[in-house]
């Protein structure tokens, strides 16, 4: 052999020496999960890579897909009331890999009757048996993907997903960095909440559920709080799986209601199937929260029975009296793997109050969805993903009724919808308008008021107005009147009262129905606000032949602060909205000249405006006994 055919050869076989960790190290399987006497598909059917804290579930056609980071692997396949089957993958089995389970009988021993129900016993080993290893349960990281949908009566309006990873510290909770995102047309990245973070870990203690702390089925003092009862038994291998329902001792009980599975033995709680209970009251402006959670533990072979996954599907429907929106249909599905369990965590993950992070040197790449669809997409799903376009807006999919709906204009304008209220609603008499006066922010919480008013055609116009704050648990109100005097109409008297909250800037691009959006979506609130209880007056003359007004006016208003009352979000319920800054407070006593020429001024610069404004306001409390001296 020539030199040269020798070093050929060599570079060869090096180059193959380097690949080869790229070439056999990792593998990608699919396939179905099914009965193997029916072919009924498996949802959910857990998958796990022995030896490792890795796997996955199958969706819910039974389809999955599995990266096995070294060949072989053994794979251990499971469901409850079937035989838990393991299958070799080496370096031939192909990329498909259809797997059936066995359907296992066993005939059952009788239950000894006495006058506890068995499932108390049960559950009581299942408390000890957790107060035991989850003592030694320190931190945790893992791998997650999150797949969230929004439906309405016609089917998928929106998907987002998320790959990412989540971190659990016993003291410090949880936090999570995103590592990638994909959603249909019609959501912005901004708007994909598609997080792990959010769902609930049913070992807990306790267990937010939208803001409220509800006591778990494996609480300390659970047994205290829920009627347990063993209600059916089932096999997985050669153990029992029983099956216990619970429910609240008392109505009145915030809790859990439905069905949990205990494995015999090792008593492990390895499946939750629950809804909360009738006695959750949600805020509003939610008026239905019909949601069920359903999640899997496994230990992986070791001491820590950890989430698998959770599926969380249901009904949401949110409204208000005289203005309801069409029911929302809400499907979560979130798996976890590659636990490393009791590991450091980085410190700067906690240095904020926020659950989420997005990692900005991954974020920006594209979604790979032959990488990152971990759960693989349903039919459907694939075709929502085609069709779907940003013209599929929410504001058309979820139109509101009622009464108050007439108030509520949802436009579309270039394939972008926006939502208003009319400042003066619609003319429902001959004399009078009124229009509803609905927002929600972190201060107010939901505030629902209306505003009274006459037609601007009269020379003599009035308004009033009034609502309630839920969450400041404070109402507003005030009132006014603009008289125009004289031919042709050159004077304007306006004098006026109001007391309520405010905020402390006005912006063009967000109305305060706009910044509820953001707010329920889970977004930071736009405004900060103060309360001013204010009295107004002012007289104007309008110089009609140089188009100009002159506007000379006095005010009385007396400031306060306001503390964050929530920080509850509908899609993004663990984000945390920024304090509301205090303000100086006291009585600002101001007169106030203003000359203005030109045309009115039309909001966003949409249209080219000829127009120019100078004001002069000045505060002596000296003169007009204010807590402020300025002049501006």
């Amino acid at each position: 052999m020539s030199l040269f055919k020798q070093l050929h050869n060599g570079r060869y076989i090096l180059l193959l020496l380097l690949l080869s960790p790229i070439l056999y190290g990792q593998h990608t399987i699919r396939g179905t999960v099914r009965d193997g006497e029916s072919g009924t598909t498996l949802a959910a059917a857990n998958i796990q890579i022995d030896g490792t804290f890795s796997g996955t579930i199958t969706n819910d056609n039974g389809g999955y897909i599995l990266d096995l980071p070294e060949l072989p692997a053994t794979l251990t396949v499971s469901y409850i009331g079937y035989a838990t089957r393991s299958v070799r993958v080496t370096a031939q089995t192909g990329e498909m890999l259809d797997i059936s389970l066995t359907p296992v009988l066993y005939e059952l021993s009788p239950i000894l009757v006495t006058d506890e129900d068995p499932a108390v016993n049960i559950m009581r080993k299942v408390i000890e048996k957790k107060r035991e290893w989850r003592a030694r349960l320190n931190t945790y990281i893992a791998d997650a993907y999150t797949r969230q949908l929004l439906e309405n009566d016609s089917g998928i309006v929106s998907i987002s997903e998320s790959v990412s990873e989540a971190f659990w510290d016993r003291e410090k909770g949880s936090r999570e960095v995103i590592k990638s995102k994909r959603q249909t047309e019609n959501l912005s990245s901004e708007n994909n909440f598609a997080a792990a973070s959010y769902i609930a870990n049913f070992y807990d203690d306790d267990i937010e559920i939208q803001g409220f702390r509800v006591i778990g089925p494996t609480h300390p003092d659970a047994l205290k709080h829920y009627d347990f009862k063993l209600v059916g038994r089932r096999h997985r291998d050669d153990r029992v799986v029983y099956d216990i329902s619970l429910e609240p001792k008392s109505k009145l009980q915030t809790a859990f209601v439905g069905r949990i599975a205990v494995l015999d033995e090792v008593y492990a709680m390895i499946a939750v199937d629950l809804k909360p209970s009738e006695s959750l009251i949600y805020p509003p402006p939610i008026q239905e929260w019909n949601v069920h959670y359903r999640q899997q533990f496994s230990n992986f072979g070791q001491d820590f029975w950890l989430p698998v996954d959770v599926r969380i599907e249901g009904r949401i429907k949110f409204g208000i009296i005289g203005l309801s929106f069409p029911a929302v249909g809400y499907r979560q599905i979130s798996r976890l793997t590659d636990y490393r369990v009791n590991v450091p965590l980085p410190d700067s993950l906690y240095r904020s109050g926020d659950l989420l992070r997005v990692d900005s040197s991954t974020i920006a790449a594209p979604f790979r969805a032959e990488e990152n669809e971990i759960i693989p997409l349903s039919r459907e799903e694939e075709l929502a993903y085609r069709e779907i376009d940003s013209t599929r807006t929410f504001a058309k999919a979820f139109k509101p009724s009622g009464p108050l709906a007439r108030f509520v204009d949802f436009e579309d304008d270039d394939n972008q919808a926006s939502a208003s209220a009319g400042s003066s609603g619609s003319v429902l008499t001959r004399y009078l308008s009124y229009s509803p006066q609905l927002w929600y922010h972190r201060v107010d919480g939901t505030h629902l008021g209306l505003k009274i008013s006459t037609p601007e055609r009269y020379f003599l116009q009035f308004y009033a107005e009034g609502g309630y704050k839920f969450d400041l648990e404070r109402s507003a109100y005030g009132g006014g009147i603009r008289l125009r005097a004289g031919k042709q109409q050159p004077f304007i008297f306006d004098a006026g009262y109001h007391q309520g909250s405010q905020p402390r800037y006005r912006g063009d691009n967000a109305s305060l129905l706009l910044n509820s959006y953001t707010v329920l979506t889970g977004d930071d609130d736009f405004y900060d606000y103060y309360w001013n209880a204010q009295f107004h007056s002012a007289v104007s003359y309008r110089l009609r032949k140089l188009r100009a007004t002159v506007t000379l006016g006095f005010s009385s208003e007396d400031h306060r602060s306001l503390a964050k009352t929530t920080d509850y979000a509908l899609l993004n319920p663990g984000h945390v909205q920024p304090p509301n800054p205090a303000i100086p407070e006291g009585v600002l006593r101001a007169g106030r000249l203003t000359v203005a020429w030109g045309d009115d001024y039309v909001p966003f610069g949409i249209v080219g405006q000829n127009r120019a404004r100078l004001e002069i306001e000045h505060s002596d409390p000296a003169l007009i006994a204010s807590d402020f001296s300025f002049t501006r």
